[in-house]
């Protein structure tokens, strides 16, 4: 459905530290790819980090 809206060419998410170990190779199965380095990530009492990934659609 997205790669029918005009203007969209890439899609993006962050994946956090603490979720990595389930959330990683699910996305890295749909072809996203990690993109820089991790970023301190806060949310209430978690302290973290989040990596940024990117999937080119085209």
């Amino acid at each position: 459905m997205v790669r029918g809206w005009p203007g969209i060419r890439t899609l993006r998410l962050a994946v956090v530290a603490t979720n990595r170990d389930v959330a990683e190779p699910f996305w890295l199965a749909l072809g996203y790819r990690p993109v820089g380095d991790p970023v301190p990530y806060r949310y209430a009492d978690l302290e973290t980090t989040a990596q940024r990934y990117e999937l080119p659609l085209g």
